[in-house]
């Protein structure tokens, strides 16, 4: 079977099950807070608990360096409990990172996937744009002592800004992306 369409089985077997909510953490921040809900299913193919993580944030925009912290005691946590980190699949979150938003915002305004792309493919776009320029690969920091990486496989609910809003000067795209809801599966590292 092909890579991504593995990727892309596990995230719809984790779409279209029941969660139970194993765990919930929050993380104050500034004037708000951070949650990560840790929810879990069984695997379709093993009938062992796989988990997914949902990241909220509450009034306040967390950095990736914040996000990577967070995920890190939630990893640890879920491991001193029995809930193997290595069977975590999927990450749900809103990319408003500030970090991240102008990262992205930056390479897109220079890519030419992201200028010719058509108005029906902005999710394939923004992912691809994610994708090569390692908005997440800090989340790595935390996921491959468990044998696994972060690969960002889908976006939606995308907001676009037009490039001089946000500072960019000159750009070839008439928007750009800044947020929109992410799913990042975690992958397998091949040894």
């Amino acid at each position: 079977m092909v890579p991504w369409l593995i990727m892309n089985a596990t995230a719809m077997a984790v779409a279209f099950q029941p969660h139970h909510i194993s765990r919930e953490w929050r993380f104050a921040l500034g004037s708000g807070a951070v949650h990560i809900i840790a929810s879990d299913q069984k695997s379709t193919i093993d009938q062992q608990p796989i988990y997914t993580l949902q990241i909220i944030d509450d009034n306040v925009l967390p950095t990736l360096t914040d996000e990577t912290k967070f995920l890190g005691v939630v990893a640890h946590d879920m491991e001193n409990e029995g809930l193997s980190p290595r069977r975590i699949v999927l990450i749900i979150l809103t990319l408003r990172e500030p970090d991240v938003s102008r990262r992205l915002s930056v390479a897109a305004s220079n890519s030419l996937l992201w200028t010719n792309v058509n108005r029906d493919r902005l999710g394939e776009a923004v992912v691809a744009v994610l994708n090569s320029i390692g908005a997440y690969d800090s989340f790595n920091q935390v996921f491959n002592q468990y044998g696994l990486k972060v690969v960002v496989t889908h976006a939606e609910y995308i907001s676009l800004v037009k490039p001089h809003e946000i500072g960019i000067a000159h750009s070839s795209a008439s928007k750009v992306p800044s947020t929109a809801t992410l799913e990042l599966v975690l992958q397998k590292i091949e040894r």
